[in-house]
């Protein structure tokens, strides 16, 4: 029959095997922020999604994510709950929505990353326009036409 060892081995690579089949890491991640252009010291919303380089989600997720500002290491400048880490457990099936969970303190434009905390590589990025609210912003944009130099 077999031997102890064989058992073993099998053992192992169907624990490995299996491993390989759930534990689908994404490729990247997809991230929202509400309202964007940002005002001023409001609180916004920011929506995390774990998801392949297809767009398609990565369902049973459960890695550590690290938020953070490119190039602002200065945590005075921004207010983010536990330092901007955060833990997916299996009820976020993919996608976490931080309700008024960002906060920037100055105006600005930023870039917020979201980085798996396993593998650097993993990474997205979001850049944010705040303002400080002092006018209104013109959502009004139009395109512009350029008539001349005709190129035909």
């Amino acid at each position: 029959m077999f031997s102890s060892k064989k058992i073993s081995s099998l053992f192992l690579l169907l624990v490995f095997c299996s491993l390989q089949v759930f534990a689908v890491e994404p490729q990247t991640f997809y991230i929202n922020v509400e309202p964007n252009p940002l005002k001023l010291n409001e609180p916004a919303d920011m929506t995390v999604k774990a998801v392949q380089s297809d767009g398609s989600v990565v369902t049973d997720y459960v890695g550590t994510v690290i938020m953070d500002f490119d190039g602002y290491p200065d945590i005075n400048t921004y207010d983010m709950p536990n330092n901007g880490i955060y833990q997916f457990i299996a009820e976020d099936q993919w996608s976490k929505t931080f309700s008024k969970w960002l906060t920037i303190k100055k105006a600005g434009s930023y870039t917020l990353k979201v980085v798996s905390s396993d593998n650097d590589s993993i990474v997205w990025s979001l850049v944010l326009v705040v303002w400080s609210g002092a006018q209104e912003w013109n959502t009004n944009s139009k395109l512009i036409e350029i008539i001349s130099p005709s190129w035909s």
